[in-house]
């Protein structure tokens, strides 16, 4: 028995040599049993398998090798491993963190540690923890089941498991989705098992800085906690309460901009991430050294470690520090070659600032990502082509693909609707339901700089189905001049009504007095001439005329309308009442 600051370790069943003149006792064999953490002597204890010494002037001892029996969770299925025993005063907490027992097996499996939770990775007994401990070369894993399917691993070296909660300070997150998945490096990992709630925290320290990585959307997403709660369709994303980050970024993952370029180059004269690049090429390999690019940049490794640190955070490399080493990503290639526009890349962002909790929520149904407090998302710097969604909210759908509806301001037209669609890999915009068409034409006054201003074509254009074409769709980045978008191309009929209180007090009902267009296109949208509004169709004058084909075009007073001549021999007004003249 040891005896020490209030406490007490013993070793029972055992024998040995102790040496008074050195303080020592060589023993052999022996039973240690965790009743100090509140276990019973028959269901949890070491048997030491050979010798072990302890010096008595200390308050610890090792034991290379024993035989560990924890038949809460192995029945009576033994463990091998080494045990480190110390006596030590009692924290306020009254946690109990000795004896202290590490598998030499990190590939243990627990089936249902919890309903539909598994655990996979080493074992360690401390005090009347279950301490999941792994190893860089092994980590603990921990699996959770949807649906009697893979839908979420946790990987760590370390997972504190506690009777209501584990917990880990450092662990990589993956969903898995429909092949694809939701992934984070490192980050705080929280799972109430009362609840069966996971709780992922990012403090935005280490690899916590790294925004989550989704390869379904192909968006990252910059927000501080995640949470899901076994057994619901639903995944959240949210701020922290009382975080100073007041909202939350997705981002495409080809999103590019000069600014974030130049941030990462500084003062230098060459782009770290052009050296990294012409490094990965000399070398033929996307895995390097922090020695070889030390040397290759003049730099120090302490210099290059904190380098690629700042880099991992932004997604370009993944920093191993333990091995130093790193993998060059295709979103640094993405930067170096955009810089000098020999790759495409996109804008497209989307700043979430709710009024209620949620930045996004994930239908785990249909994987669709709904962001909520979605102000503006500025789809085409060049084209100048935004979008203004209705109650800020959008839903986002594989590929950066998605729905809404609201306002497309694109150039020098506004489209207002309730049925919208973005198509990322054709950069256009499905307009299935637009309520009306607003147009802005060029006026003959001019500003200081004696550019011709804008004003508001008077007519709207009403329901309309069609496609705005942004840009070429290898040319999502604008960094190649294309004068001809945006395109608008109406698909089918819509319409032009006349029925506004200002005209002739609105005797002119839209159920027959109105324009009918055909389908049209009218192309660059920034830039195009007033002669370039010209809409062919029918006109119905409620009676007052026959129908006739006529062409709609912008009028002295900036409405859309027609000068036309009579034939002949008149038109027959109201129904034959009369003849008209003019």
């Amino acid at each position: 028995m040891c005896y020490a600051k209030g406490d007490s370790s013993t070793i029972y069943e055992t024998s040995g040599v102790y040496y008074p003149t050195e303080d020592v006792w060589n023993g052999r064999g022996g039973r240690v049993t965790w009743t100090r953490a509140k276990f019973d002597e028959k269901e949890v204890f070491a048997d030491i398998i050979g010798t072990y010494t302890i010096d008595a002037r200390k308050t610890e001892y090792i034991v290379d090798t024993v035989r560990f029996v924890n038949k809460h969770y192995f029945g009576d299925k033994p463990l091998y491993g080494s045990l480190i025993d110390k006596v030590i005063a009692q924290t306020s907490s009254g946690k109990i963190s000795y004896p202290r027992f590490e598998s030499f097996d990190k590939r243990i499996t627990i089936k249902n540690i919890d309903p539909n939770v598994d655990y996979t990775g080493g074992f360690a007994m401390f005090g009347d923890r279950f301490v999941g401990k792994g190893s860089e070369e092994e980590p603990s894993i921990i699996t959770f089941y949807r649906n009697d399917t893979i839908f979420a691993r946790a990987i760590s070296e370390t997972f504190l498991i506690y009777v209501d909660k584990i917990v880990s300070e450092d662990a990589a997150i993956r969903f898995y989705l429909q092949g694809d998945s939701i992934y984070h490096p490192g980050l705080q990992f929280k799972f109430f098992r009362d609840k069966k709630e996971i709780a992922l925290i990012r403090d935005r320290k280490g690899k916590s800085r790294s925004s989550y990585y989704n390869t379904f959307h192909q968006i990252d997403m910059d927000v501080e906690l995640l949470s899901w709660k076994m057994g619901e369709e639903e995944l959240f994303f949210k701020n922290l309460l009382g975080s100073t980050y007041k909202y939350a970024l997705f981002e495409s993952s080809n999103f590019f901009n000069e600014k974030r370029y130049y941030d990462i180059q500084g003062y230098a004269d060459q782009s770290p991430l052009v050296q990294i690049y012409h490094l990965s090429v000399k070398l033929q390999s996307n895995v390097l050294s922090v020695q070889d690019l030390a040397s290759y940049m003049g730099l120090s490794t302490n210099q290059v470690n904190l380098l690629l640190s700042d880099l991992s955070a932004r997604g370009l490399v993944d920093f191993d520090y333990a091995r130093q080493e790193f993998t060059v990503n295709n979103r640094l290639e993405t930067y170096v070659f955009g810089k000098t526009g020999r790759r495409d890349y996109d804008v497209i962002q989307f700043h979430s600032d709710p009024k209620d909790e949620n930045n996004g929520v994930l239908n785990l149904l249909n994987y669709d990502l709904k962001l909520s407090g979605v102000s503006q998302i500025n789809l085409s710097d060049s084209q100048q082509v935004v979008i203004y969604p209705t109650n800020r909210e959008i839903t986002v759908k594989k590929n950066r693909d998605f729905i809404f509806a609201g306002v497309i301001h694109a150039g020098r037209l506004d489209f207002f609707g309730r049925e919208f669609s973005f198509e990322y890999d054709n950069f256009k915009l499905n307009l299935t339901n637009v309520d009306s068409l607003r147009m802005m034409a060029q006026s003959d006054e001019t500003d200081a700089y004696g550019r011709r201003q804008l004003r508001p074509v008077r007519s709207v254009i009403e329901a309309i189905n069609g496609e705005l074409l942004i840009d070429a769709p290898d040319n999502k980045s604008g960094f190649k001049l294309t004068p001809d978008y945006p395109i608008f191309k109406s698909l089918e009929d819509s319409y032009v009504y006349y029925d506004k209180k200002s005209i002739h007090n609105g005797v002119y009902k839209r159920d027959s007095f109105y324009f009918h267009l055909e389908p049209f296109t009218i192309d660059s949208l920034d830039n195009f001439t007033n002669e370039g509004l010209r809409f062919d169709g029918k006109f119905y004058s409620g009676g007052i005329f026959p129908e006739f084909d006529e062409v709609l075009r912008l009028q002295p007073d900036f409405s859309l309308g027609f000068v036309r001549k009579t034939p002949q021999e008149g038109y027959p007004a109201y129904g034959g009442k009369g003849t008209y003249f003019a």
